[in-house]
């Protein structure tokens, strides 16, 4: 929710809480190799870790489970029958880009295994034999890397979000410019003389009513929502373009 004072007068209201969207999940890691030893080695190497761990021994199995719910981080072999790595984790890229993919291989410098390095299919791979504690750390990162992505998109759109709602209200300020006080008055929100005041003030002072509303603090905020909102046609989580009624 905007905080309308913040937007026309520089001043913060109280603190609000943290967004309960940033809140690090539980992340879910998806691994998988067709050698059941080696799947049963990548999961002691996560035993001691606050992860959600599944397996899968085949590229088509990867997929079922990927279909079945997010998955935040997936580590895969490369040489596997059928599909191999470098194939499942483009289809991966595909059908959920936001999961980290990385690929373990015995043998870094295969065609395949650069072609998908360079498309992007591949955030990192690992050499066999891997070190357990580099591995935890690679992994750690990667998440790490994943919470900064996703944080940056709530961040655009709660940027966009707000840049429409400055644009609605800046429209609002310009061509509705006396109604909001008269409104607010006819509810007996204002008194006769706050609304003469407000009215030589914003003409001595050009500024917008709201402004001046808000820095006089006669009207509790909640209560210029709820008009904006359902008495002029502002939407409070997305505005729409709104008529003109002067």
């Amino acid at each position: 929710m905007t905080d309308y004072a913040s937007l026309f007068t520089g001043k913060t209201g109280a603190p609000q809480a943290p967004a309960t969207h940033l809140t690090p999940p539980k992340y879910r890691l998806l691994l998988v190799d067709d050698e059941l030893g080696i799947v049963k080695a990548l999961t002691r190497v996560f035993r001691q870790e606050n992860y959600e761990v599944i397996t899968a021994g085949s590229g088509k199995e990867a997929l079922e489970k990927l279909a079945q719910g997010p998955v935040h981080l997936v580590i895969s072999d490369f040489m596997m029958p059928g599909m191999n790595g470098a194939q499942f984790l483009h289809e991966v890229k595909l059908r959920s880009p936001e999961t980290i993919r990385i690929m373990l291989t015995g043998h870094a410098n295969t065609d395949a295994v650069m072609g998908a390095i360079n498309e992007g299919a591949v955030y990192k791979f690992i050499l066999k034999p891997w070190n357990d504690d580099d591995l935890r750390v690679t992994v750690a990162l990667a998440l790490e890397q994943f919470d900064l992505i996703a944080r940056n998109k709530v961040l655009k759109t709660e940027n966009a979000q707000k840049t429409k709602e400055i644009s609605a209200l800046s429209k609002l300020a310009a061509t509705h410019r006396s109604r909001l006080g008269i409104m607010l008055h006819k509810k007996n929100l204002l008194s006769s003389a706050q609304l003469q005041e407000l009215t030589l003030l914003q003409e001595r002072r050009k500024e917008p009513l709201i402004a001046l509303l808000l820095e006089k603090d006669w009207v509790n905020e909640r209560h210029i929502r709820e008009l904006l909102k359902k008495d002029m046609l502002i939407e409070e989580v997305q505005l729409p373009e709104f008529r003109v009624d002067r």
